[in-house]
């Protein structure tokens, strides 16, 4: 969706289909009534904003933006075909020797090269999102392996490998090296460094942005260091394998969500008021953008260098027995133990605030502890009751855990005095910053103890992932070439990465996430890595397989599944808004998982048409005629799956938190008769009074 012509000209008087023309109302006059006592703007006359009120940046870059090409609706006015494109190069060179019977040698070596540009559909400085921009992937990899294989007698084998991989991935947007904020007059973006050199990013309510994306550049580069030894040893019924493996890892990561800054405009500063809160169904953020006038916004800025090493290492032993008991019974058992060192920096360029003492950290693990706790056991069976050739029955149960996540491209290299974050929240009134004003300088290090910024953190206790998964499958031959199963499995994942929780968001109450609320008020955000989450999955999974000799082949297959959570965001988030931390209740979050689906039903069957050579009709054909008519599959794939669940927000945050609202929800919205159009009543969701949590 983008603005109308006469939105570009500072008018909003038009309505379409379900947008009807919102009434703007000018800032400048926000004021008390005198009688009633509450807040009060006046309409902007006509709905219009002069033309000496409007900023010259703010229309500089709403014109950055191409004009609709549908004036019947407003809602996705504009239309393109953009072309996406990828060169991908790719090289590979193996070597094995035998330096004896007993002794084997391998090499490898793989190359790749990539190239990707991945446009909008809008021009140059268009985005349609806060990482969708006009931008160039780069991939540059390389990987090397060498293992030693030796024989000892005719029962025990010995490999060992050791192996180098380096990928490193590059972003840059269309702004790259454009230095067009500077150019268009807003302070304090660009810095004359390649790194601060895009479009700040913009944000336009309700509309496509404008800007380079994110995280650009961006620059993903991995070093991994393998070795492993691993030893399989045959001794009668039981088959062992044993071995230990380490990796040492290295990310080399240049990147900030907003090295240029952003700015994130809302329909708020032109909205009215009613009973003292902002009317949603007023203003626009096109008008907000006219005026200069950000909602919210802020920059980063690297310090000591870009690029911040990340170190750690990976340590794992295992051993594992496969002994079959006898005929009809095959049992494995193992154990395993992962240990996964905190990060830290090449050059100590880590800090981190542990939010729960108060305690700042520099340089080293800053203050993450070594998770020792990661024992993995497994265990499972394969069962042929009695003498049965017909009925198999499969189980096991094992835990497994993630290795060390701590941020993504967020991370400790964010925080002071090594990175300064500068963000602002307006509270809709009185700005804060606007485009004029662009950014204050951020350029020089902060004392840690003096900082009044974001904190971007790691819990000092932080754990590994841990997955426990446990299944039974029945499978049972039946007549007709049939193959029958029906299966439980599970999984209950616990101590699950949960990243960007602003643990110093206000409690719930007037105005927009206030200092005086905050459990730090010196502070702005605390935005925390923790490993709280955890999620339950349970499942019933039923196939039905039938082959033919004729060809023929069908299979069907029915899970019938629950996914629950607690609004863990390393799935992808619990669909609604999350209300950790502000709310102890761990409940309050529980719901279903993104990944929830209910029911899942599959059909597919594949049908050899029976003309050509050795087939019913016309067996005897030969050559072309053989190569047209003969060998020709009828396939056919029917999916039927129940929606995945939908969570509930309110589109303007009224809780006085800084993570957003959900609405209260006051009848059960289930329709009788339910269409695309209308899946729910929406009349059973309303907005939460100013101040409280909804309880959808």
């Amino acid at each position: 969706t983008v603005p109308t012509a006469l939105m570009h000209q500072g008018i909003f008087t038009e309505s379409f289909p379900g947008a009807p023309a919102a009434t703007i109302y000018d800032p400048a006059t926000t004021g008390t009534d005198p009688v009633t006592g509450q807040l009060v703007r006046d309409p902007f006359p006509g709905n219009a904003i002069p033309l000496n009120r409007i900023s010259p940046i703010g229309k500089a870059l709403l014109d950055m933006l191409p004009l609709p090409t549908f004036n019947d609706r407003l809602a996705g006015n504009y239309l393109a075909n953009p072309v996406k494109t990828l060169d991908d190069y790719q090289g590979d060179l193996r070597i094995d020797h035998n330096l004896s019977n007993d002794d084997r040698l391998f090499g490898r070596f793989s190359i790749e090269e990539a190239k990707q540009y991945l446009p909008t559909g809008l021009p140059d400085f268009g985005a349609t999102g806060g990482f969708s921009s006009n931008q160039t992937f780069k991939t540059k990899a390389r990987n090397v392996a060498l293992s030693h294989t030796h024989v000892f007698g005719n029962n025990v084998i010995n490999q060992f490998t050791a192996g180098y991989n380096r990928v490193f991935n590059y972003i840059t947007s269309f702004g790259y090296l454009s230095n067009k904020s500077r150019e268009l007059g807003i302070p304090g973006a660009n810095l004359g460094n390649d790194e601060t050199s895009s479009l700040t990013r913009m944000t336009i309510q309700n509309f496509v942005g404008i800007g380079d994306r994110g995280f650009s550049p961006f620059q993903g580069g991995t070093n991994v260091f393998h070795y492993t030894n691993a030893t399989t040893m045959v001794k009668g019924s039981h088959t062992l394998n044993m071995g230990a493996s380490m990796r040492a890892m290295q990310l080399n990561l240049l990147g900030d969500t907003a090295l240029a800054g952003q700015f994130a405009f809302t329909r708020s500063f032109t909205a009215g008021f009613t009973n003292n809160a902002l009317n949603a169904t007023s203003g626009s953020a096109v008008a907000s953008l006219l005026l200069g006038l950000p909602a919210s916004g802020g920059r980063n800025d690297q310090l000591q260098g870009s690029v911040k090493g990340r170190r750690w290492k990976e340590y794992r032993g295992f051993i594992d027995d496969t002994w079959r008991v006898n005929g009809s019974l095959t049992m494995t058992m193992g154990l395993a133990y992962m240990v996964t060192t905190p990060q830290s920096e090449a050059k100590d360029r880590f800090s981190n605030f542990d939010f729960y003492t108060g305690e700042i950290f520099v340089g080293g693990t800053v203050g993450v502890k070594t998770d020792w706790s990661n024992v993995q056991p497994r265990i499972g069976f394969a069962w042929t009751p009695g003498q049965s050739t017909s009925t198999v029955i499969r189980g096991g149960y094992g835990i497994y855990h993630d290795v060390s996540a701590m941020g993504g491209s967020t991370g400790p290299y964010q925080n002071p005095p090594f990175a300064n974050a500068y963000s602002f929240t307006s509270d809709n009134i009185t700005p804060v910053r606007t485009l004029a004003t662009g950014f204050p300088d951020n350029s020089q290090p902060t004392d840690p103890n003096n900082y009044r910024g974001v904190w971007t953190t790691i819990d000092t206790n932080y754990k590994q992932g841990r997955v426990q998964q446990w299944s039974v499958n029945v499978e049972r031959k039946l007549p007709f070439s049939t193959v029958a199963s029906i299966a439980y499995a599970g999984s209950y994942a616990d101590r699950l990465f949960d990243k960007s929780r602003d643990l110093n968001t206000a409690t719930p109450g007037p105005g927009f996430n206030p200092a005086a609320r905050r459990p730090y008020p010196q502070l702005q955000g605390i935005i925390a890595a923790l490993s709280r989450g955890w999620m339950k999955y349970n499942s019933l999974q039923t196939r039905l397989e039938r082959r033919t000799s004729g060809g023929s082949y069908l299979l069907a297959s029915y899970t019938y599944a629950k996914a629950l959570t607690n609004g863990v965001s390393g799935f992808g988030g619990d669909p609604g808004i999350v209300y950790f931390p502000v709310v102890d209740d761990d409940q309050v979050d529980v719901g279903s998982a993104n990944t929830d689906l209910r029911h899942n039903f599959s059909l597919s069957a594949l049908y050899q048409l029976p003309f050509g050579k050795g087939q019913r009709f016309l067996e005897n054909l030969t050559g072309l005629p053989q190569a047209i008519i003969g060998g020709w599959n009828v396939n056919a794939i029917v999916v039927a799956q129940s929606g995945y669940p939908l969570g509930m927000s309110m589109s303007s945050n009224q809780s006085g938190t800084s993570f957003g609202n959900r609405p209260n929800r006051v009848c059960s919205g289930e329709l009788d008769n339910p269409t695309i159009q209308k899946w729910f009543d929406t009349s059973c969701f309303v907005a939460p009074a100013t101040g409280v949590l909804g309880n959808a």
